[in-house]
C-alpha cells in the first residue's frame, strides 16, 4: 500500500514541475490515434503511467512518466519505444503548427473504433494551432465530398476542428468542436465515442488527477473530472438543437493498483418545442428532481443516459494486460438505473524480440439490446431512444455513442503489431448483428428506431491497416470487406471498400 501511494505521489510531483512548462500548449491528446492510446495503456499495465486514462481527450500532463522512461537502459526495449513515441507526440502537439489531413475512400466505415476515420468518400481539413499562454486554439475548417448523415446528406462543410482551451492551474476551459471518448472499449463507447460527428460544447476539465485530501475521499485515490454542454444540429424531427448536459468522474483507488472505475452521466434536454425551464435544467444538474420517462412531455425534464465501467491493468511478466467491462443504462430516474447496454473485452500486449517490437491481441463484445444489468427482460427500442426525443440521443443521424447503435450486438477480434521503425499494423474480424429486434423508422411514437438500418441485417467485416511515419507525415491505409450493408433487405450484398490517409503539418 505504501509502496503504492509512493508512486502515485511521484508521479504527481513530476506531472507537477512539467505544468509551468507545458502552459502553453494544447493540453491534451486527442481522440483519434489508436497507436498512442495503445502506447499509454501499455506504459499503465507497467504502473508507469499512474492515475485514470479511460476518458479522452487525455492530458498530456497525465503521460508526464514517459519522459523519464524513455531513455531508462533499465526499462525493457518495448516500453522504452512506447514511451518515445508518447514524447515525440507530446512535442508535436505542443508546438505551433498549420496541419493538413487528407482522407479518401470508397465508403466510410460501418464499424467505428477509437481512431479518426473518414465521414465521406473524401475528407479534407486544415487547422491552425496556436498558443498564447494558456490559451490554445485549434482554428481550422474541413470539406467533405457527399457526406452521406441522416440529416444533411451532401452537406459539405464543417469547422470540426476548431475549438479553444484556456488552462488555469490544473483545471482547462474548452469549447468548439472536441471529439470525447469516455470508456475503456476499443471498437465503440456505450455513452459518448467519435462514432457522431463532435457537437459544438462548452466544458471545463480536470487535466490530472489528484486525491481530494478530505475523510473517505482520499482512499479513492486520484480523481478526475470532466463536464460540458453540447448542442446537438438541428435538422431533427423531434426538438431543433436540443442539449445535452454530461458529467464524469474517473478515480483510480490505490487499494488495487492497475483499477479504474468511471461513472458517467448524460441528458439530453431543451430544444425548440420541449420543455425547457429553470427547475427542469437543475434538476439534470443535481442528478434530482423530475422523473424520466413517465410519458407526460409537459412534466418530463429529459433522457438520461447514465451507468459505469471498470478497467483493470496489470502485467505477467513482460505481457501487459487490460481486462475491462462497460455498463450504461437508459431510463435513469433520480438515482435509478434500469435498461443497461454493456461492454466487455481483454487486450494483451507482448515484446517480439528484444528490439521493440509488440504484439496486441484484443478481443470485445458489445450489446445494446438494453435489458436488466444481470440479465432478463429486454427493452426492445429503448437504448439511444426516447418517445419524446424520438430522434434519439443522435448527431446528424449516428448514435453519440456505439456505431452499431440500439438493439445490436457486436463481437469483435483485434491483432496490432509496431515494429521498431515506429509502423503499426493492424487487423480485425468482425461480427455486427444490428437492428436485431427489425424495428422500423423512424417514427413519432414508441416502437423507435435503430439510426444505422431500418431492418435487421448480420454483417462481418474483415479490417487490415498500416499507420506509418513518412518525411510528408503520418499515412494511413486500410481495406475492408463487409459481407452486407445496413438498410438492405434480400441476399447479401458483399462490398470492398479502401481508405488512405495523410497528415501532414507545416
Amino acid at each position: 500500500m505504501q509502496s503504492t501511494c509512493q508512486k502515485i505521489r511521484k508521479s504527481l510531483m513530476l506531472a507537477a514541475s512539467l505544468l509551468s512548462s507545458m502552459a502553453s500548449a494544447l493540453p491534451w491528446a486527442e481522440v483519434g490515434d489508436r497507436q498512442l492510446r495503445q502506447d499509454v495503456e501499455l506504459l499503465a499495465s507497467h504502473h508507469i503511467i499512474s492515475g485514470p486514462i479511460n476518458s479522452w481527450p487525455l492530458a498530456w500532463l497525465q503521460m508526464a512518466a514517459a519522459e523519464q522512461v524513455a531513455d531508462d537502459p533499465a526499462a525493457s526495449a518495448e516500453v522504452r519505444a512506447a514511451a518515445g513515441r508518447i514524447v515525440a507526440q507530446q512535442r508535436y502537439a505542443h508546438g505551433n503548427r498549420v496541419e493538413v489531413t487528407a482522407l479518401a475512400g470508397t465508403q466510410p466505415a460501418i464499424v467505428r473504433d477509437f481512431a479518426s476515420q473518414a465521414r465521406a468518400k473524401g475528407d479534407l481539413s486544415a487547422r491552425v494551432v496556436e498558443n498564447w499562454g494558456n490559451l490554445s486554439v485549434s482554428l481550422g475548417a474541413g470539406y467533405r465530398i457527399k457526406q452521406g448523415d441522416a440529416f444533411h446528406n451532401g452537406a459539405k462543410y464543417n469547422f470540426e476542428p476548431s475549438y479553444a482551451t484556456y488552462s488555469v492551474g490544473n483545471w482547462a476551459v474548452y469549447g468548439g468542436y472536441v471529439d470525447s471518448w469516455w470508456g475503456p472499449g476499443e471498437d465503440g463507447a456505450l455513452m459518448l465515442s467519435n462514432n457522431a460527428r463532435p457537437s459544438l460544447k462548452v466544458g471545463v476539465k480536470r487535466l490530472l488527477a489528484y486525491p481530494i485530501n478530505l475523510p473517505l475521499l482520499r482512499w479513492l485515490g486520484p480523481i478526475r473530472f470532466d463536464a460540458f454542454v453540447s448542442r446537438l444540429e438541428g435538422g431533427r424531427d423531434d426538438h431543433l438543437h436540443p442539449y445535452t448536459i454530461n458529467y464524469r468522474i474517473d478515480i483510480a483507488p490505490p487499494v488495487l493498483p492497475g483499477l479504474e472505475i468511471g461513472i458517467s452521466r448524460q441528458s439530453l434536454l431543451c430544444g425548440r418545442g420541449a420543455l425547457c425551464s429553470f427547475s427542469s435544467v437543475l434538476s439534470q444538474v443535481i442528478v434530482i428532481g423530475r422523473q424520466q420517462n413517465n410519458g407526460n412531455a409537459a412534466t418530463d425534464a429529459a433522457d438520461k443516459l447514465a451507468g459505469f465501467d471498470l478497467s483493470y491493468r496489470t502485467h505477467f511478466g513482460p505481457v501487459a494486460a487490460q481486462f475491462y467491462g462497460e455498463f450504461q443504462a437508459e431510463d435513469a430516474g433520480n438515482f435509478l438505473l434500469q435498461q443497461y447496454g454493456r461492454k466487455g473485452g481483454v487486450r494483451l500486449t507482448t515484446p517480439l524480440g528484444n528490439d521493440g517490437t509488440t504484439l496486441m491481441v484484443g478481443t470485445e463484445y458489445t450489446d445494446t439490446l438494453a435489458n436488466k444489468l444481470f440479465g432478463g427482460r429486454t427493452y426492445p427500442g429503448s437504448f439511444y431512444n426516447n418517445y419524446d426525443y424520438y430522434d434519439g440521443k443522435r448527431n446528424h443521424g449516428l448514435a453519440t455513442g456505439e456505431s452499431i447503435d440500439g438493439d445490436g450486438n457486436l463481437f469483435s477480434i483485434d491483432v496490432a503489431v509496431t515494429d521498431p521503425k515506429n509502423r503499426y499494423y493492424y487487423a480485425s474480424l468482425r461480427r455486427a448483428n444490428i437492428n436485431r429486434t427489425n424495428i422500423s423508422g423512424p417514427t413519432t411514437a414508441p416502437p423507435l428506431s435503430n439510426g444505422l438500418s431500418g431492418n435487421y441485417v448480420r454483417i462481418d467485416i474483415a479490417t487490415l491497416g498500416l499507420i506509418a511515419p513518412t518525411p510528408f507525415g503520418k499515412l494511413t491505409a486500410e481495406v475492408r470487406h463487409s459481407s452486407d450493408v445496413p438498410d438492405h433487405t434480400g441476399p447479401a450484398q458483399p462490398r470492398f471498400d479502401m481508405q488512405i490517409g495523410l497528415v501532414t503539418h507545416f
